[in-house]
C-alpha cells in the first residue's frame, strides 16, 4: 500500500505557498494543525486525496469546501467538530468520513457522493434536506433522539437495506428509490407526518404500523408481506375502503396486545397472528377474505364472519356473543374447537 505524503497547515502559513507546495511536491494528504481557529478554504483542497484535523478550535465544515472534489477520498474530522454546514461535499468523491461527534448536517451535505458506504449518525440531532441522496449508504442507525427526517435525506440510495430510528415524521421523497430498503424501524406509535411519497419504490416487506396509518399511501402502495399493527380498533371497510385495492401483497397480519377488535373485509391475506396470552380477548368482524386460514384466538364477541371459504375451525371458547348470519359462506368449517358452530347462532 502507497504511504501517504503528508503536509501539515498552522494559523500563520501562506496558503498560496501551501497550494504551491501540495502540487510541486505531491503531498496527498493534508493536516490542519492545532493552532488554526477556521476552516481554510483555499486552491490545495482540490488537490488532495486525504484530509485531517487536528485543531480543536474548528467546529465546522464549511460551505462548498469539497464540493464537486474528484480528489478527495479520506477525511478524519476532530472531536470538536458538529456541524457540517451545506453541500460541503457535493458530488465529490468522499468514501470515508468519521461523523461520529457530529450532530448537524446541512442540505445536499453528501448529496450525489456515490463512494460514501457509511456515516455514524448516532449523535445527529439535525438533517437537512437532500443530505444523504444518492450515496451509496448500506445502513442507517439514527439516535433514538432524532424524530423528523427531511425531504429527500436518502433518495436513491439504492444499496440502503436498513433504516433503524425513532422517527415519527418522514418529508417527501426521503427514501424514495430506496430499491434495496427492507428493514425499516421508526417510531409506529406515535407517528404524526408520513409523506404518501416518502417509501415510493423501495423494498419493505414486514412493517410495523399504527392502525390510524394503515390508510396513508406511503405505506398502502409498498410490497408488504407482513403487517405488525399496534392498535386499538384497527378497520379495513368494504365500501369506499376496500381492502383488495390496499397492499394487494398482504400475507400475514400480527396484532399485538393492545387489540381489542378486529375488522377485516376484503383481504387476500392467508394469516392473522394474535397475542399467545391466555388473558388475551378480542372482536371480530371480518369479511370476504378468500385466503384467510384461520381466525384470531381469544374470541369472545363476533359481530360478523362470513365469504371465509378456507376456514376449517374456529375456537369459540370464550365467546360471548355471536351476531345472526355469522359464518355465513364458510363452506369448510364443521365445528369449533368446543362444539358445534350451530348453537351458537
Amino acid at each position: 500500500m502507497e504511504t501517504e505524503k503528508s503536509i501539515t497547515i498552522q494559523n500563520n502559513d501562506d496558503l498560496e505557498i501551501i497550494s504551491s507546495r501540495i502540487k510541486s511536491e505531491d503531498f496527498t494528504k493534508l493536516i490542519i494543525g492545532d493552532t488554526m481557529q477556521s476552516f481554510p478554504i483555499f486552491e490545495g483542497l482540490h488537490s488532495i486525496n486525504s484530509l485531517e484535523i487536528v485543531s480543536e478550535q474548528i467546529n465546522s465544515i464549511p460551505e462548498e469546501a469539497f464540493m464537486k472534489n474528484q480528489n478527495i477520498k479520506n477525511v478524519k474530522l476532530s472531536q470538536s467538530i458538529t456541524t457540517i454546514a451545506n453541500i460541503p461535499f457535493y458530488g465529490s468523491s468522499i468514501s470515508q468520513i468519521n461523523l461520529e461527534n457530529v450532530n448537524s448536517i446541512g442540505e445536499s451535505a453528501f448529496c450525489d457522493c456515490i463512494n460514501l458506504q457509511s456515516a455514524d449518525l448516532q449523535k445527529i440531532q439535525s438533517l437537512d434536506s437532500s443530505c444523504f441522496a444518492n450515496t451509496s449508504l448500506i445502513e442507517v442507525n439514527l439516535s433514538t433522539d432524532f424524530m423528523i427526517l427531511p425531504s429527500y435525506a436518502f433518495c436513491n440510495c439504492f444499496k440502503l437495506t436498513t433504516f433503524i430510528s425513532k422517527c415519527n415524521s418522514f418529508g417527501e421523497y426521503s427514501f424514495c428509490n430506496c430499491t434495496s430498503l427492507k428493514i425499516f424501524k421508526y417510531d409506529f406509535k406515535d407517528t404524526w407526518e408520513i409523506h404518501s411519497t416518502a417509501l415510493i419504490s423501495t423494498a419493505i416487506e414486514e412493517l410495523e404500523i399504527n392502525s390510524n396509518a394503515m390508510r396513508n399511501d406511503a405505506f398502502s402502495k409498498l410490497p408488504i408481506k407482513k403487517l405488525i399493527i399496534y392498535s386499538s380498533s384497527p378497520y379495513f371497510n368494504g365500501g369506499k375502503y376496500d381492502g383488495l385495492i390496499y397492499y394487494q401483497n398482504l400475507k400475514t397480519i400480527e396484532f399485538t396486545r393492545d387489540t381489542y377488535s378486529i375488522a377485516l373485509r376484503n383481504m387476500n391475506i392467508e394469516e392473522i397472528i394474535t397475542p399467545d396470552d391466555p388473558d388475551f380477548s378480542c372482536q371480530i368482524d371480518i369479511a370476504g377474505c378468500p385466503k384467510l386460514k384461520n381466525l384470531p384466538n381469544g374470541i369472545d364477541y363476533v359481530r360478523y364472519a362470513g365469504d371465509l371459504p378456507e376456514i376449517e375451525s374456529v375456537d369459540l371458547t370464550h365467546c360471548k356473543r355471536i351476531y345472526r348470519n355469522s359464518f355465513f359462506n364458510c363452506p369448510k368449517l364443521k365445528k369449533s374447537l368446543d362444539g358445534e358452530i350451530m348453537k351458537w347462532i
